[in-house]
């Protein structure tokens, strides 16, 4: 009896301290995006300084769904506004936005390639 009172109270301890960290990967990656984002000088970058500025506020968030494990009621509760509806609205919105730019970035290498390729027949024999 006593080893089963130690083992759920250990759990308890461990399920307190619990933050979930899938959600601060996501954050430092989307942050991590939209600096190289940021750093494009390109003429014609892969996304917009605004689409960068977006990055990075919906990688933060997502901060708030890292306290899912320690708070279990609330807004910062699994199921809370602040930990799930809005995290994931922002995420929704910027998959959208990110994904809206790179598609429109492979069409821009598709027609580069062929212009590429009419100006300089010889190449495309190769």
């Amino acid at each position: 009896e006593m080893l089963r009172s130690l083992v759920g109270s250990e759990m308890c301890i461990r399920d307190r301290l619990c933050i979930d960290l899938q959600y601060a990967c996501t954050t430092l990656q989307m942050i991590a995006a939209a600096l190289v984002g940021l750093a494009d000088k390109r003429e014609v970058p892969l996304f917009p300084r605004w689409a960068c500025y977006v990055t990075i506020w919906c990688g933060l968030s997502f901060l708030p769904a890292s306290l899912t494990g320690v708070v279990k009621t609330g807004p910062f509760a699994w199921d809370g506004m602040l930990s799930y509806y809005i995290p994931y609205a922002c995420w929704l919105g910027w998959y959208t936005i990110a994904s809206t730019y790179m598609i429109k970035e492979v069409h821009r290498r598709i027609k580069a390639s062929e212009d590429t390729a009419l100006a300089n027949p010889s190449l495309s024999r190769a």
